[in-house]
């Protein structure tokens, strides 16, 4: 989590704040009060990284936060593991949320994705280069979740909240 960022007019555009002044193309250490921004994974270049060309993944990033932040790797698919149905999530017919849902009723799926999908899903509000938005295919986004452990949060500033306060996270990074 952080409070300010490192910005140019180009990213301030992308990134949607709104005040921004600087020389052109020099980057200025920019407060994000009042912004959606903050800390490495509300980062452009992460939330693109953790996704595929066409759309977000709530699993790619639940997964990274996870392996990458707290040290707690999920294993790999089994075999045989089908990935989401492309055609539903792009003609809106089901949130990325409904059809994980239908994806976690099988058991063995659900070991893992009853862990990395709450924590991605909350950062559905970001779109497949960073971008805020307010739906998916027509579809409003829904960042809420509950980890396992139980801790209920509204959106990625409160899942932020959670996972700053776990004691993994700074023994993890370090």
């Amino acid at each position: 989590d952080s409070s300010d960022v490192f910005i140019d007019e180009r990213l301030a555009t992308h990134y949607g704040i709104e005040g921004f002044s600087g020389p052109p193309g020099a980057f200025v250490q920019t407060p994000l009060q009042g912004t959606q921004r903050g800390g490495v994974t509300r980062q452009g270049a992460v939330l693109t990284a953790l996704s595929y060309p066409t759309r977000t993944s709530p699993v790619k990033r639940g997964k990274w936060i996870l392996g990458q932040l707290m040290c707690q790797e999920p294993p790999p698919p089994p075999p045989g593991v089908e990935g989401l149905p492309e055609a539903d999530l792009a003609e809106g017919a089901m949130s990325i949320r409904e059809i994980l849902a239908i994806h976690r009723e099988d058991p063995v799926c659900a070991s893992c994705h009853v862990r990395m999908d709450p924590i991605g899903l909350a950062f559905e509000h970001y779109d497949g280069v960073g971008r805020w938005r307010d739906d998916a295919y027509g579809i409003p986004v829904d960042p809420s979740g509950e980890l396992p452990a139980g801790e209920v949060f509204a959106d990625a500033d409160e899942l932020i909240d959670i996972l700053v306060a776990d004691p993994s996270i700074p023994r993890c990074m370090a």
